[in-house]
């Protein structure tokens, strides 16, 4: 019988054998990560120029999240206490669109460009 506190070193797969264990992982969490299948890929001839520009008309009806967006970021360098309420503004408003769009992946981007936009409207990064 072999001693539990003894060290035991961990068992060296060759790289078929880790490769087998996963591609059964996957096919164990993929059911989990994508429960409605995997969907093909739609190509409708768009450019990716014309699709972001539709994506950027469909993310303007979120203005209220832009703008609870804004005084998150506003609230950055105040008080604690200011940065919690900013915050709380912002899921509120979040929660609200999301029960009454039916747009969720724009609102989602919504929130996410507004989250990543500096205070004169540039991303973190230039201003």
């Amino acid at each position: 019988m072999a001693n539990p506190t003894k060290y035991q070193p961990p068992e060296v797969l060759s790289f078929g054998q880790a490769w087998e264990n996963e591609k059964a992982a996957m096919a164990l969490l993929l059911p989990i990560l994508a429960p409605g299948g995997m969907e093909p890929v739609r190509s409708d001839g768009r450019s990716r120029r014309e699709r972001a520009r539709e994506m950027q008309e469909r993310m303007g009806k979120f203005s209220a999240i832009y703008n609870a967006g804004w005084f998150v970021r506003d609230s950055y360098f105040g008080a604690d206490a200011r940065q919690h309420d900013a915050v709380m503004r912002l899921v509120a408003v979040l929660l609200q669109e999301l029960r009454t769009t039916q747009d969720r992946v724009a609102c989602m981007y919504a929130l996410v460009d507004a989250l990543s936009c500096g205070k004169h409207g540039l991303p973190w990064e230039a201003s």
